[in-house]
């Protein structure tokens, strides 16, 4: 059914990255990626271009990044798969300083994404979701006296990124960053989604173009930290960091963030024409602790926990009697309600080494260990008119364990660094619940009575793994 294919694409396809070992810069992916927001990194992302008001060379960075989220290689979801690839250039140039106290810089911007997963059943494609974007970004960086930078960009005629931050005394730093971003993907769901009710082919756009504000603040002392930021909205979000210093080789961190969308659009099949309006809600939370041991004046130690929540939930209201035509085929005003949602809960343990080096090589090794199980959750298609439930599907219950293996390697060559990040995710076992009604394996099935290896080897030949390759080339100017 259409809500049973909204509600598990977005959490079932970030199933093994989960946002956690597969996300960041290279080196942060080396470690087995990470949740917290690094300033000076975000800033070089031309994520936060006003903290490069300040910079007196110019940068400029080109990042190849390829993901393969999810591929599943036997049983009845055989064929099932997630891929992103990810190019971007962005650079940052001083101009002048017209006025004592007054510098002027130009940023650019240029991503391009596309991505594409598709679900199968049985053999047969019931599931489609691609994004393609392409994002420009071009503006200008101030930074005044005072403390106080400016940054204002275009990504088009109707898109805009303004930013703000000021140090009105060295500890404390506050910013306001408004800006339009997003993407759009296409959700097709074929027929044969479902066993218990008919389900034509389906189309529905998801636009996640919106605009965000952003307000934050950071206090920063030798001994401890606080930083943070609320996006207020429709869904709101935020995240939040503090940290220690309570031995001069060690360094603890805790936090947690919160990201939502809704989308609302109109779903139509194929021979009827719009059928419903379709309201989706995505929201993802987190909470992660950090420890970081310095190991000398180059290398440190760290281990980290992530505790992360994934929810989908969809609601479908019939437009008219299209729902019931294409549905259940009769001419009715039914006043159906598709409703569902699922979840996924991931907990993450990892342990890093990394190798600082200002003018030589940089490297980093981590290991990481994942357990990933859906929540209960369900999909109903229900009728008002007739004051029942017409259909009812429940999510499979599944847990999932893996192992994590991630490397990051930085040369300089001349005044170019070469960087290179790899993550790997390697199934370890996965685990289905029982049905209510599903009796257990006879005695005899060759499945029983296993050792972890065999068991081990099926999981390896049923499910690939994520795998993410990422190269960045950086420059500074004289």
């Amino acid at each position: 059914m259409a809500g049973l294919a909204l509600a598990l694409a977005s959490p079932a396809s970030a199933l093994p990255a989960a946002g956690l070992l597969l996300e960041g810069e290279p080196e942060e992916l080396g470690v087995g990626g990470s949740p917290f927001h690094d300033l000076d990194l975000e800033a070089l992302r031309i994520e936060r271009p006003a903290l490069l008001a300040e910079r007196d060379r110019a940068t400029a960075q080109l990042l190849l990044d390829a993901e393969t989220t999810l591929a599943l290689r036997a049983g009845v979801w055989a064929g099932t798969r997630a891929h992103d690839r990810f190019v971007a250039v962005r650079a940052h140039v001083p101009l002048a300083e017209p006025l004592p106290g007054v510098r002027l810089g130009a940023f650019l911007a240029l991503e391009r994404e596309d991505a594409h997963a598709v679900l199968r059943r049985g053999g047969t494609r019931v599931f489609d979701l691609e994004k393609d974007r392409t994002s420009p970004l071009i503006g200008l960086t101030t930074g005044l006296p005072f403390g106080l930078r400016l940054a204002a960009g275009a990504a088009g005629i109707d898109r805009w990124h303004l930013e703000g931050a000021w140090s009105p005394w060295r500890p404390l730093s506050l910013w306001v960053v408004r800006r339009d971003r997003g993407h759009r993907e296409t959700a097709t769901i074929s027929r044969g989604l479902s066993d218990r009710t008919h389900a034509p082919h389906l189309h529905l756009p998801l636009d996640f173009q919106r605009a965000a504000t952003e307000l934050g603040a950071a206090f920063r002392l030798r001994a401890a930290w606080a930083q943070g930021a609320f996006l207020p909205g429709d869904l709101p979000g935020f995240w939040l960091e503090v940290g220690a210093r309570p031995l001069d080789d060690l360094t603890l961190r805790a936090g947690a963030d919160r990201e939502g969308h809704r989308l609302t659009d109109r779903l139509a099949a194929s021979g009827t024409g719009e059928i419903a309006a379709v309201d989706l809600r995505l929201e993802r939370i987190r909470g992660f602790a950090e420890a970081v041991w310095a190991l000398g004046p180059r290398d440190d130690l760290r281990l980290h926990a992530t505790l992360g929540r994934y929810r989908a939930s969809t609601w479908a209201d019939e437009v008219g009697t299209h729902a019931a035509r294409a549905f259940l085929h009769v001419d009715t005003d039914l006043g159906l309600l598709l409703e569902g949602g699922a979840g996924i809960q991931v907990l993450q343990l990892g342990l890093g080494w990394r190798r600082e080096n200002a003018s030589g090589p940089r490297f980093a090794v981590g290991a990481q260990y994942l357990r990933a199980h859906t929540l209960p959750s369900a999909v109903a298609l229900v009728s008002f008119v007739l004051d029942r439930a017409l259909a009812e599907e429940s999510v499979e219950k599944v847990t999932a364990h893996l192992i994590g293996l991630t490397g990051f390697l930085e040369v300089p060559v001349g005044e170019i660094r070469l960087a290179a990040g790899l993550g790997q995710l390697l199934p370890v076992a996965m685990e289905r619940e029982r049905g209510p009604g599903e009796a257990p394996a006879a005695p005899g099935d060759r499945r029983e009575g296993r050792g972890w290896f065999e068991r081990l080897v099926d999981t390896l030949e049923t499910t690939r793994g994520g795998t993410r390759l990422l190269f960045r080339a950086s420059v500074d100017f004289p």
